[in-house]
């Protein structure tokens, strides 16, 4: 871990969370927001991935993929998932078998790459993780001026 990588690894939910549960508006509203930060804000390939599969299920794909357009230009860098990746989320299972397999995947990545902060609109779900810092996305948009 690099304790002074400034990086925010977006949870993927986070975008759904911020729509759907906080009502902080439409998902490109959201994805505004967060480039009007100028926060580094980045995620895997995987997250953006979630973004078109959540779309897919409801019926539009291709507004998933739209929302998945703009989500990589709000995004300082999109991390690959390789087997470096998978080894480390394996191990995770182990140590926190709670979290599902994605939410694994998500933090083996951010360990992978240095990243020790993770916005989510679910804070709770990731407690219980040591070595992570989680701010809440409301509260990382507020903090910044945008909301």
């Amino acid at each position: 871990m690099d304790p002074g990588n400034p990086q925010i690894f977006l949870d993927p939910t986070a975008l759904h969370d911020a729509v759907q549960r906080l009502g902080m508006g439409t998902y490109e509203t959201v994805i505004q927001q967060l480039q009007r930060t100028n926060l580094p804000f980045v995620s895997d390939v995987y997250a953006l991935q979630q973004v078109v599969y959540e779309h897919h299920l409801a019926g539009d794909t291709a507004y998933g993929y739209q929302l998945n357009e703009l989500l990589q230009q709000a995004l300082t860098d999109v991390f690959a998932v390789t087997e470096k990746e998978l080894l480390i989320a394996k191990w995770l299972g182990i140590e926190y078998p709670s979290l599902k397999s994605r939410e694994r995947l998500h933090i083996a990545t951010m360990r992978a790459y240095g990243v020790q902060t993770l916005a989510t609109g679910t804070p709770n779900r990731y407690r219980h993780v040591r070595h992570i810092a989680i701010i809440n996305i409301r509260s990382a948009l507020e903090s910044s001026g945008v909301l």
